[in-house]
Formats: C-alpha cells, structure tokens, sequence
C-alpha cells in the first residue's frame, strides 16, 4: 500500500517477517481472531504446514469449522518468502483470487473470481510490478476494463458501462488511507501509544512488527503481531491498532475492498 510504503520509507525498510514453525509434515496450529497462537478449544482459525524441505511447503489455513481460507507455497516459511501459488477462498470455499510468487514477488498471472466461479479480473505480474495487460469484467461476462502497463506504469486504459459502451476511466487500484494521510497516522499513534510502566522500569525496547486488515467499511480488524518484542509491549501494540479511527477503505476495479497493512511501532526509551 502507497501510504504504508511512503510510512516505512520515513521509519525503516520493511523486510518479511519470521515466525516460527514446527519441522514436521502435517504440523497443526491454532489461531484467535487475531491469530495469536491458542488452545484448539477456542480457535477461531487453524494451520496445517506440509513441508517440502527443510524449511519450504504449503501452509493452508482454515475457518474452525473445516473451510479452507488460504493456501500458499513458500520457498522460506520461517521468513514467510512465498513462491509459487497463493490462493485466497471464501467463508464457502469457493476460490476468491490466485497469485504467482517468485522469491517474495508478484510474479506472473493473477486472477479474482465472482463468487459464481467467472473471472473477475486477470493480469500478470513481473517483480512486483503490473505488467502487459490487466483486463476485467462485469459479471454477464462483458469487458468493465482494458488496461496496459510497463513496469507497473499505465500506458493506456479504458472501461466501459455493461452494455459495452466506453465510459469515463477509473483508476484500477485505490490505496486504502488513514484519515489525514501518512502524516496523520505518524501523529495519531504518536499521541495515542502508551508506553507500559513496567516495561519502562525493565529497559524494554524494540520495535514491533504489526498487520492488520481494514475491512470494506474501514473498520480496523485481525490484528496481528508479526514480529513481536515482548509481550508486554505486543500488547500495547494490539490495544493501540483495535482503537484505531475508521480508514478510507481501499478500493480494487471501483469497488470497496478489504486491504491488509503492515506497521512498524517502535518503543524507544530515551
């Protein structure tokens, strides 16, 4: 995301986070909410790894009732360096958007699916960049979009309405933003953090690693500690995100979409 990247560039560069995974084929874990590690009577999301190697495979995530939610392929899973396929399902099962990674990067075709099962939208990928053409439809199958690009540049673009008339041009993808801007969110965790008396007393410090979704109304949820450095300050981190004002929600193609960010939070005593 734009606001995030200009964020990080202003912090530090963000590089992928390590979690730490069992090294045996099948391993399960359980996951709340905010997919913090739990016992499996109260998960609400759970993992099954199968490695390939020593440390690449498949991690394939499901709801607790069995539907899958994810599957992705990882050269590294301690780093989380996908490669290969990801795929996204919905709370039926049915596929939602399919990926290809090479070493951590967007790397080839792309798809959305309507929940029907049509393509929504395709294109290809090369390091990261929008590539060739990106092509989208309505769900009669008639063309919503005809998009060229070079090295992640737009070089010419049209939509059209339903009926296959052309139409003013939208722009495909929408960052989703912070009220204020990246400025705004600098200000807004500055003012809010509160940094935990014991952890002042005890000399903790660090910075911790933290996403999070804004969902299509801009509502803030699943947050996650990426990379933590104490418990008692992944916490703040935690209660810190969950207050956090509604977003401006993202946008994909025209349409609200839900969009997954990533923070840095630093703690830093002087």
């Amino acid at each position: 995301m734009k606001i995030l990247r200009n964020l990080l560039l202003l912090l530090i560069p963000f590089f992928s986070i390590s979690t730490s995974f069992s090294q045996s084929i099948g391993t399960k874990e359980f996951y709340t909410k905010n997919w913090r590690y739990c016992d499996s009577s109260v998960a609400v999301y759970y993992s099954i790894t199968e490695l390939e190697s020593e440390d690449a495979g498949v991690v394939s995530t499901f709801h607790k009732d069995g539907i899958i939610k994810s599957q992705v392929s990882y050269s590294c899973i301690s780093k989380k360096t996908k490669n290969g396929i990801s795929q996204n399902f919905g709370k039926e099962g049915k596929i939602l958007s399919q990926f290809t990674y090479l070493e951590g990067k967007k790397n080839g075709a792309f798809f959305y699916y309507f929940d029907t099962g049509e393509i929504n939208i395709q294109g290809k990928y090369a390091a990261d960049s929008l590539q060739d053409s990106l092509c989208s439809y309505y769900k009669n199958g008639a063309s919503r979009r005809k998009d060229f690009y070079t090295s992640g540049k737009l070089k010419y673009g049209k939509c059209f309405t339903a009926s296959g008339l052309d139409t003013a041009y939208f722009t495909y993808e929408m960052d989703a933003e912070f009220p204020d801007g990246t400025q705004g969110l600098m200000r807004w965790i500055q003012t809010n953090m509160q940094y935990p008396q014991d952890a002042i007393e005890d000399n903790i410090q660090g910075r911790v690693y933290v996403s999070f979704v804004v969902d299509k109304k801009g509502v803030v949820s699943d947050i996650q500690i990426e990379r933590g450095v104490a418990s008692i300050l992944d916490k703040e981190v935690i209660r810190l995100i969950g207050q956090m004002p509604d977003w401006k929600p993202g946008e994909l193609d025209g349409f609200k979409v839900s969009s997954k960010m990533r923070l840095p939070i630093n703690f830093t005593l002087n």
